[in-house]
């Protein structure tokens, strides 16, 4: 085949050219203001079989971005301790999960030993909830630390942001 062009409503609509038989199954681009639905092509040049002269065009959705969420709930005492101490150090709650997440990485990875779990284990399901959104690299060290320290990703943030919150006061003296 030399040539594919399709014809939709009367308005021709070149969606390939050039087309080498040879090289079997051929993918392209359509225009963008070519609609869903089922066509038949219209094919021009030399053909040595019309059999696969129909084809439906279809949108393809993007896939769902990945969630790279992880939420931590709070008790009341926790979150107001956690909220003061973030000011103080100017960071915000999320940014408290993220750097601690940081912190307890780098423990894990200057440790000579296998690092211990996190017993008890943080209970994340307190009624403030923060929710931290994790760049793709960064998520896999909160999953790869998380399964470090036997605990879940949201457990670790929330470790981890206690953990800064103790710093801060010892810093502010409290």
């Amino acid at each position: 085949m030399h040539c594919a062009d399709l014809q939709v409503t009367s308005d021709l609509i070149p969606v390939a050219s050039d087309v080498d038989p040879a090289q079997g199954s051929v993918v392209w681009s359509t225009p963008t203001d070519l609609v869903a639905g089922d066509f038949e092509a219209v094919v021009a040049g030399v053909v040595a079989d019309r059999s696969d002269a129909s084809f439906r065009v279809g949108v393809q959705e993007p896939p769902p971005p990945a969630d790279y969420s992880v939420t931590s709930g709070y008790e009341n005492d926790e979150y107001e301790t956690l909220v003061h101490n973030a000011g103080f150090l100017g960071m915000t709650v999320e940014d408290m999960q993220w750097f601690g997440v940081q912190v307890l990485a780098g423990f894990a990875d200057s440790s000579p030993e296998p690092v211990a779990p996190i017993r008890p284990r943080p209970d994340v399901g307190g009624p403030n909830a923060v929710t931290t959104i994790w760049q793709p690299a960064d998520h896999e060290l909160l999953v790869a630390t998380a399964a470090l320290y036997d605990v879940t990703p949201a457990e670790l943030q929330k470790a981890g942001a206690l953990l800064l919150s103790v710093f801060a006061s010892m810093d502010l003296g409290v």
